[in-house]
């Protein structure tokens, strides 16, 4: 029997894979899936940037399934991964810490990039040298992110707590409200996260518990703004952003003050409008407005100021206001000083 020989038809376009993936392909070392995201990454990456999302789109496959093939494709040196690809999510729309925190002796926090890749004997010293702690944090980890991690991840998670200087407990928390806020998402992505936080100078669990009670203070304001204003899954541009931040941390507003500014910027203008609402809550906050109620009652003082002017109709107008909220607030002041000249 002839031993048949085999053409390879192109037609009128081809695929290049490089030669280390073709050996680990034919060598048997590559499962399907890792086949078929190698292959769906070269179709992307020979027309647009070839993202996890967009792979698991190609694919049908799960992200966590394409993170776990491209993680094995990266330790064989075929796929790097671009810094610039998966923005992390303090960058991206989170309260963050303001950039360049100091710490105690005032001297900036030094600033962390690119994380170290250990060897499985560098991840194995340093577990044992540990204690159980890291083990265990490597275990809860697991769960959270919904299966067992590949070596690279390992080492990204081993390198949280050993490059980073970050307590297993920490990496756990920081784990749990990522794969809660963004299910799905890869150790790479709370990776990015912790990093972030160690370089804006949060890296005790006192700091991380008062920056996540921010985080979901203003993931909730968020969340009913895109209710209120009917945006869906529109991403808030970075200008929206910074006046939540605002609303949220600097001048503690719930959820409540800032509904009364959403219903006044919409009475006024007709619809909603971030400027306009930022300009009602500013004034709010400088002539001393801290809750609902002192919001409700400087609204009340300011329109009947406005009637007994016999001024009727218009818009809210902010400026006049904040005029009039300042005189009140000089007024009150005389009122409560003592006569000293008596």
């Amino acid at each position: 029997m002839s031993d048949k020989k085999y053409n390879v038809v192109y037609g009128s376009r081809c695929t290049v894979i490089p030669g280390t993936a073709a050996e680990k392909i034919i060598g048997g070392h590559a499962t399907a899936s890792d086949i078929r995201v190698l292959f769906a990454a070269l179709e992307l990456y020979s027309r647009e940037t070839a993202t996890a999302s967009k792979i698991a789109e190609l694919t049908g496959l799960a992200v966590s399934e394409v993170e776990s093939s491209m993680a094995y494709w990266r330790g064989t040196g075929i796929v790097s991964v671009s810094e610039t690809v998966e923005v992390s999510p303090n960058e991206k729309n989170a309260p963050d810490a303001e950039n360049g925190r100091q710490n105690e002796a005032g001297e900036k926090k030094p600033h962390r990039n690119s994380a170290p890749k250990y060897s499985g004997a560098q991840i194995s010293d340093i577990l044992e040298k540990d204690g159980g702690g890291m083990k265990s944090m490597i275990d809860e980890c697991q769960q959270l992110v919904g299966h067992i991690f590949n070596p690279t991840e390992i080492s990204s998670v081993v390198g949280m707590c050993d490059w980073l200087g970050l307590t297993p407990e920490f990496v756990v928390t920081v784990a749990a409200y990522y794969t809660r806020k963004k299910p799905g998402c890869s150790v790479r992505y709370i990776e990015r996260a912790a990093t972030d936080l160690v370089n804006n100078g949060i890296t005790s669990m006192k700091e991380l518990d008062e920056y996540l009670k921010e985080m979901e203070l203003y993931d909730g304001i968020a969340g009913k703004l895109r209710t209120w204003l009917g945006i869906g899954g529109r991403a808030y541009t970075q200008k929206e952003n910074g006046m939540i931040k605002r609303w949220v941390r600097d001048f503690s507003y719930g959820e409540d003050v800032i509904h009364l500014a959403y219903e006044i910027t919409v009475d006024s203008k007709g619809a909603f409008n971030f400027d306009y609402a930022n300009k009602i809550l500013e004034n709010w906050y400088a002539s001393g407005v801290r809750d609902l109620a002192g919001a409700n009652e400087a609204v009340s003082a300011f329109r009947e100021e406005k009637k007994a002017k016999s001024e009727t109709g218009g818009s809210f107008d902010t400026d006049e206001f904040f005029s009039l909220a300042l005189r009140r607030s000089y007024k009150n002041m005389q009122e409560t000083e003592p006569d000293n000249n008596g």
